[in-house]
């Protein structure tokens, strides 16, 4: 069971920025986003069910 409502993921081809974001949903939000910030030119926002929203560090930069 994933804490996860939503994630999005930006990546250069949709077909893996797909692939990726629900594979992270699957993982959670912890291991999710651990795992997403390893992936090269990927940058996603995960938003949990306790309405907690998390993003990875180039995301987080862009959005100030």
């Amino acid at each position: 069971m994933t804490d996860l409502v939503a994630v999005t993921v930006v990546a250069p081809r949709l077909t893996w920025a797909d692939c990726w974001a629900t594979a992270a949903f699957a993982m959670g939000s912890r291991e999710g986003l651990r795992w997403l910030e390893s992936l090269p030119d990927v940058e996603a926002l995960l938003i949990t069910a306790g309405d907690e929203v998390r993003c990875t560090g180039g995301l987080a930069r862009r959005l100030g």
